[in-house]
């Protein structure tokens, strides 16, 4: 039995403030790939009397870090053309930068700005 799937404070106190901080960072650090994987680990988390393996949980969450704070990320906007990797331009947009989103060589996300937005993503 893993001694970090027994110990009571991990389940009931360490992963559920782990899961709120998670939610808030994410708010922070949009990512959608970090949403996947956390939607991944809630489903971990509620199996894990079943399995008993809390390593998956922890591992699940340094992957999840990791992936937020990466300069990249995928969107599921329809732009014209083969997927490719654009910039992410954050702020007020000019008139030429909503031209080039119409295009599909950029991608707006918006005007407030945390600092933690992907410099780019992959679109499709």
């Amino acid at each position: 039995m893993d001694k970090l799937a027994s110990d009571k404070k991990f389940k009931y106190i360490i992963c559920p403030i782990g899961f709120v901080f998670s939610i808030v960072w994410l708010g922070i650090a949009p990512r959608t790939v970090g949403l996947i994987i956390l939607a991944f680990l809630i489903v971990a988390y509620i199996t894990i009397s079943l399995h008993r393996s809390s390593k998956l949980i922890v591992k699940g969450w340094f992957v999840f870090m990791a992936v937020t704070i990466q300069p990249f990320d995928i969107t599921f906007r329809d732009v014209p053309g083969s997927p490719k990797l654009v910039p992410y331009i954050m702020g007020l947009p000019s008139e030429e930068a909503k031209l080039k989103e119409s295009q599909g060589e950029i991608v707006l996300g918006g005007c407030i700005v945390s600092g933690f937005e992907p410099k780019w993503v992959l679109v499709w």
